[in-house]
């Protein structure tokens, strides 16, 4: 096999698979009450960035994070005495917050999900937020001691009278690559990730935080990506029968 029918092949597969070379946002929120861009040890905690993807209506998050496939894991157990926490569960995953353009206070969605402390995922539920400081969680409701970042919002609070359930989602966790996905169905909200939206994402005790602005990027049809590679294949492989020899 030639090096140009190799290289079509390579290009082929990379389109097909949609693969991404970059993050969407990198990055670089550090929070309040702390310098720190990552408090404690960067491999169990550092948030490098995400990705966000949509297709029809149905928005993905992919957060890449050291934190995937640790909450399982009962990470500083006994710092986790409080009713939020779950009574001594430990560190675990804190929800979604997305807002339109590029707001980021008060936020105007939450995606909750089901389990904090699920070694794969779960089921989500979206929520309407009022705007008041009485539809968050923050990290010190779920943290009691040791070193955190405080007043962080991390929890959509769905016992508020200001927040109400408008749709649902899911939500994955992939230890082996670290990402924690979320998706949900965004109709019927005023969210245009073509335009942009804001969001938000950190661990509960909030020792990495992630927030930003994004566009997310259109997910063509599985038929048409893999029409553009067979055409770009043909293409390269035409070429090169097509060349004299010298």
């Amino acid at each position: 096999m030639n090096n140009y029918l190799i290289s079509g092949l390579a290009l082929a597969a990379i389109i097909t698979s949609g693969a991404t070379a970059a993050y969407d946002l990198n990055d670089t929120y550090i929070g309040g009450n702390d310098p720190r861009d990552v408090i404690g040890g960067l491999a169990d905690y550092d948030t490098l960035g995400l990705n966000a993807t949509i297709s029809g209506t149905l928005l993905t998050i992919d957060i890449h994070s050291n934190f995937a496939g640790k909450a399982e894991y009962g990470y500083s157990t006994y710092q986790t005495q409080t009713a939020a926490s779950g009574w001594g569960n430990g560190i675990g995953y804190g929800d979604l917050f997305l807002s339109s353009g590029t707001s980021t206070s008060p936020w105007e969605y939450g995606l909750s999900i089901d389990d904090r402390w699920s070694a794969t995922g779960g089921a989500a539920d979206l929520f309407a937020l009022g705007g008041t400081s009485a539809d968050y969680l923050l990290s010190d409701d779920f943290i009691s001691t040791g070193d955190y970042r405080h007043g962080e919002a991390v929890a959509v609070d769905s016992g508020s009278a200001s927040v109400s359930q408008i749709g649902y989602g899911n939500w994955t966790v992939n230890e082996a690559d670290q990402i924690i996905s979320f998706s949900v169905d965004i109709a019927g909200t005023n969210l245009d990730p073509i335009n942009g939206i804001s969001l938000g994402w950190g661990m509960t005790c909030a020792n990495d935080l992630i927030q930003g602005s994004v566009k997310a990027t259109d997910i063509p049809e599985p038929g048409a990506l893999g029409l553009v590679g067979i055409g770009l294949l043909g293409t390269i492989i035409g070429r090169r029968r097509n060349k004299k020899p010298v």
